[in-house]
């Protein structure tokens, strides 16, 4: 129980495939464990495996904490990093582990197609979105291009990319929100990370970027981006802009103009709609 501890608390922090070094090293120290030995190394990652995305209070060492995680992402870590792990014990070798997916499914066919990737950055990207795959299930939207788009893999590209140029993370988020705004979970964990990013953003950017999460009736947390959005405006064409938008959404659901809006804001959105 001490060993299986420690190897959650030294596995669950960050993605050992991160650096190519680790990944080698790995490799050479795998490689000399006997033949048994190996095997039942194997079976202990595969149970480990099986319970990987459940979180266990007692098999973390609470003294080492390299950082303040959210549990969700030390999950995803450790599962990864518990793959990774059993990949270099099997080189060349057949891996046999029940993940809940149904065979012959999309995520069937996508998890299969990863392992053959060659480059680590990109299975390990993947694997790491499985709490998130679970979470929506079978919910695959096809996007306008008519090709199929994994929401977890959207949400880890966003949280893999925040030192990219503005202009690539906001065609990142304008891709996910067209593909992924209609369905309520996914739009919120898109919008909590756009809350994070708006200011290295120009307004006509963030104001395209709400319209694309507005297909679904707007919740607090899409007001509150909105508000934030109109308080550092400056720019009356910007204002206009926001109004325009705010102003549309109040025909479709007007209750949206008492929950929370700047005061200014709202008494635009009812000059511009007349009923002033």
């Amino acid at each position: 129980m001490i060993r299986v501890r420690f190897l959650y608390a030294t596995l669950s922090f960050s993605c050992l495939a991160d650096r190519v070094p680790i990944l080698d090293f790995l490799r050479e120290q795998l490689g000399q464990i006997p033949r048994g030995e190996r095997a039942r190394c194997q079976e202990l990652l595969i149970e480990l495996l099986a319970g990987s995305l459940y979180p266990h209070p007692n098999r973390s060492f609470h003294d080492h904490e390299l950082a303040r995680y959210p549990v969700p992402r030390r999950l995803a870590a450790y599962s990864a990093n518990l793959v990774l792990l059993l990949v270099l014990l099997t080189p060349g070798g057949p891996i046999s582990f029940d993940a809940a997916i149904s065979p012959g499914s999309l995520a069937d066919r996508t998890f299969r197609d990863a392992a053959l990737l060659p480059n680590w950055h990109a299975s390990m990207l993947l694997l790491q979105s499985v709490p998130s795959i679970r979470a929506t299930s079978d919910d695959i939207r096809r996007d306008n291009e008519g090709t199929l788009t994994l929401p977890g893999y959207l949400l880890a590209q966003l949280d893999y990319t925040k030192d990219a140029a503005p202009a690539e993370r906001a065609a990142l988020y304008q891709h996910s929100l067209d593909t992924m705004a209609s369905f309520p979970d996914i739009a919120r964990q898109l919008l909590l990370r756009l809350r994070e990013d708006a200011v290295r953003f120009d307004s006509a950017t963030v104001i395209s970027l709400l319209r694309a999460a507005s297909c679904t009736e707007p919740g607090d947390l899409f007001i509150t981006l909105v508000n934030e959005l109109w308080w550092r405006l400056d720019d009356n064409r910007d204002k206009q802009a926001a109004i325009t938008l705010m102003t549309q959404l109040a025909s479709t659901w007007p209750h949206i103009t008492r929950m929370g809006l700047d005061r200014h804001l709202r008494a635009a959105i009812k000059t511009a709609s007349g009923q002033e």
